[in-house]
C-alpha cells in the first residue's frame, strides 16, 4: 500500500501545480484580451497619455507559460477581434495539448517595437564561434598576450565558445598552435603556451630601431631560435612529415622518435612539439643516461590521469644512452601513451639505433620502431649544408654582422646552426669581423 499511496500524493502535487500554471496562464490570457481589444478600439488620446501595454506580462505569459518569446511589432491597421481569438485559442491549445508552440504577435502602434524574436534571443545568448574566432576575439580585446589556459576561460566566461570536451585548454592551444603553423597571421606565439595577434605582439613588443651598432642584449642562438615548425630551418622534409602526422592524427597519444648528429634541429623540433601539446602546463625533459628505472616507473603512473589545464609531454634526449632496463620499461610506457589523449612523448637520439652493439640494438629497435621517425636531413648531405650557410648569412645580415666567410664559418662550427650563431654572437659582442 505505501508505494501506491506514495505515488497517488505525488500524482495529486503534479495536478496541483499544472492547475496552478493553467490558472496563472488564463489569467494573463484575459488581460492580453482585454489590452488586444483596448487596442482594437479608435484611439482619441494622444500618444503621450496613451496607455503603454506592460511588456513584462507579455514576457512572463511567453517564458512561464507558452514557452516561446513574444514579438511585437507596430503597425496598422489593428488586428481584428476574430483575429486576437484565434491566436489566443492557438496558445491555449499549444499549453494544454501536443499542438505546435506559438508566439503571439500582439500589434500596437503605441508599443516599443522589436523587430523580431530573432532580436530578443541574440541579447541573451550571443552567437557562437569556433574556437580559433573565438580566441582571435579574446586576445584582440585584450590586446596584449595571453596562455591558452586565460583564452579559455575568457571566452567561457563572455559565452564566445563552449566545448563538451572536458580539456578546453588543450583544444584552444592546439588549433592555435596549428592556425601558427600554417601560417594563419592573425596569430604569433609570444612565449612557451602564451600567443598573441599579430597587431597586438607589434604593439608590446616594439623597440626603437638600432641606428649606430647591434643590439647587445639577448644572445643571437636564443633570439633565433625558432618558436613553431614553419621557422625550423634546414629541415624541409621531417618538418612536412610531422605537419602531415599532427593534421590528421594530432599531437595526442603519439610517441616520436628523433635521429640526428648535434646541430640538426631534433632537439628543438622536439621542444616545439611538446609545447604545442603541453603549452606550460606539464612539460618533462630528461638526459638519457640519468633516467633511471624509478623516475620511469613514477612517470607510468601519471600517464593517462587527467589533467586541469593543458596535456603532458616527455622528452627524453640523448637516447641512445639509456640503459637496457629503462628502455625495456620504456616499452610498456609508450604502449600507454599512445592509448592517453593526455599524454605525447619524444625521443631525441644522436646516432642511429642500427650503430649501436647487437644486444642493444635489438631493444632500441623495439622502442624506435613504436614512435614516428621523420626523416631529418643528413648533417653532410650538401642540401643540409647549403640551407645551413643560407640561414646563417640571413641572420648575418639582419643583424648587421659583417662576415664574408660565412661557409667557413658553418663548417667550423661542424654545420651546427647553434654553433655558427654562437661564432656570430661572439663576434657582435667583440666587434671582429672577417
Amino acid at each position: 500500500m505505501k508505494p501506491y499511496k506514495k505515488t497517488r500524493r505525488e500524482l495529486e502535487e503534479k495536478r496541483a501545480e499544472l492547475e496552478a500554471r493553467y490558472q496563472k496562464f488564463i489569467e494573463s490570457e484575459n488581460r492580453l484580451r482585454t489590452m488586444a481589444e483596448a487596442a482594437c478600439e479608435p484611439k482619441t488620446e494622444s500618444k503621450e497619455n496613451a496607455e503603454a501595454i506592460p511588456v513584462d506580462s507579455a514576457y512572463f505569459l511567453s517564458e512561464n507559460v507558452i514557452g516561446v518569446p513574444i514579438g511585437f511589432e507596430g503597425c496598422a491597421p489593428p488586428m481584428s477581434k476574430a483575429k486576437i481569438k484565434r491566436k489566443l485559442d492557438a496558445a491555449r491549445e499549444s499549453f494544454l495539448g501536443k499542438a505546435p508552440k506559438v508566439a503571439i504577435a500582439l500589434r500596437k502602434t503605441d508599443v516599443p517595437v522589436i523587430e523580431s524574436v530573432a532580436s530578443v534571443t541574440k541579447i541573451d545568448k550571443p552567437p557562437k564561434m569556433t574556437a580559433l574566432d573565438a580566441a582571435y576575439k579574446v586576445l584582440t580585446d585584450a590586446g596584449d598576450a595571453l596562455t591558452a589556459q586565460k583564452i579559455a576561460a575568457i571566452a567561457f566566461d563572455k559565452g564566445l565558445w563552449t566545448t563538451k570536451g572536458k580539456a578546453p585548454e588543450p583544444t584552444i592551444h592546439g588549433v592555435i598552435s596549428r592556425a601558427i603553423s600554417k601560417g594563419d597571421p592573425r596569430f604569433v606565439r609570444a612565449g612557451r603556451g602564451v600567443f598573441a595577434t599579430a597587431s597586438g605582439q607589434a604593439s608590446v613588443k616594439t623597440e626603437p630601431p638600432i641606428i649606430d651598432k647591434p643590439k647587445l642584449g639577448m644572445d643571437i642562438t636564443e633570439k633565433f631560435r625558432p618558436q613553431k615548425l614553419s621557422d625550423v630551418a634546414a629541415q624541409k622534409t621531417a618538418v612536412s612529415q610531422i605537419q602531415r602526422i599532427l593534421d590528421s592524427r594530432g599531437a595526442a597519444a603519439s610517441a616520436w622518435w628523433l635521429t640526428g648528429a648535434t646541430g640538426t634541429g631534433k632537439t628543438t623540433i622536439a621542444r616545439i612539439l611538446a609545447d604545442d601539446f603541453a603549452g606550460n602546463s606539464c612539460a618533462y625533459e630528461f638526459v638519457g643516461r640519468e633516467l633511471t628505472v624509478e623516475t620511469i616507473k613514477n612517470l607510468d603512473e601519471k600517464i593517462g590521469q587527467p589533467l586541469l589545464t593543458g596535456g603532458r609531454a616527455i622528452i627524453i634526449n640523448e637516447a641512445q644512452d639509456l640503459s637496457t632496463a629503462v628502455v625495456a620499461l620504456l616499452l610498456a610506457t609508450v604502449e600507454k601513451v599512445k592509448l592517453s589523449k593526455f599524454d605525447t612523448i619524444i625521443f631525441t637520439s644522436m646516432i642511429d639505433v642500427t650503430e649501436l652493439d647487437k644486444e642493444r640494438a635489438a631493444h632500441f629497435r623495439a622502442l624506435a620502431t613504436r614512435c614516428y621517425q621523420p626523416e631529418l636531413a643528413d648533417i653532410e648531405s650538401p642540401v643540409f649544408q647549403s640551407d645551413v650557410v643560407e640561414f646563417v648569412s640571413g641572420v648575418a645580415i639582419q643583424e648587421r654582422i659583417m662576415a664574408t666567410d660565412i661557409e667557413l664559418l658553418c663548417k667550423k662550427a661542424g654545420w651546427s646552426i647553434r654553433a655558427a650563431l654562437a661564432t656570430l654572437d661572439l663576434r657582435e659582442r667583440v666587434g671582429t669581423s672577417a
